[in-house]
């Protein structure tokens, strides 16, 4: 594997004598890019949020088919709740991401601004929306802003595979896995996509 052809993070990861192995056995990390289309992520984000990859892909796809892919937000404000909920989603999903489509159309929701936000900040203003709880802006600033430094100590894929990587007799509380990923920063969101393939996770708003 030329080290030309890698992610900076993974240049960096490859010392570590958890994650290195892992750089070696499944190659260069595709994040860091800025989403063309970041309403599409957002909203997969909350369509993903405690479900299956299998239910979040068949809704997902059903969403697409209603409102554009990529979402046209002026077309997902007009959808109403019920047509929403008919994809398969909850109802409070279904009126999150109404409203979000809403905010996008009216410029209440600036994706631009967001992405000139420290990670903190977007962070909160993005769990300020309706819906929207910070393992989905988590998901939103790795896949949709590429943040490179990015923790989702909460997403339970990411604890089992820590359980997995350091040999834990359970997975670790948000605290100690902190602990454990601080060899990995400034680039915990690249140690993150490592992690999801050491289970095999696919990787979409990691759905």
């Amino acid at each position: 594997m030329g080290s030309l052809s890698l992610h900076p993070g993974d240049r960096f990861l490859l010392k570590d004598p958890h994650i290195g192995p892992l750089v070696h056995q499944h190659g260069p990390c595709p994040l860091g890019s800025v989403a063309k289309d970041p309403l599409g992520r957002l909203v997969r984000s909350v369509v993903g949020q405690q479900l299956s990859v299998k239910a979040a892909t068949t809704i997902g796809s059903r969403l697409s088919a209603r409102v554009g892919d990529p979402v046209d937000p002026s077309r997902l404000a007009r959808t109403t709740r019920n047509e929403l909920r008919g994809t398969g989603l909850s109802r409070v999903k279904a009126k999150a991401i109404r409203l979000i489509g809403k905010g996008v159309e009216e410029g209440s929701i600036d994706f631009q601004e967001i992405q000139e936000m420290d990670d903190l900040m977007a962070i909160r203003t993005l769990t300020a929306l309706y819906g929207v709880g910070p393992w989905t802006a988590e998901m939103f600033l790795i896949f949709a802003l590429g943040r490179p430094d990015i923790l989702s100590t909460g997403d339970l894929g990411l604890q089992e595979g820590a359980r997995r990587l350091f040999g834990l007799g359970e997975r670790p509380s948000p605290e100690a896995f902190l602990s454990l990923a601080k060899p990995w920063r400034p680039w915990q969101s690249v140690a993150s996509w490592y992690l999801w393939r050491l289970l095999d996770v696919p990787q979409e708003g990691r759905r």
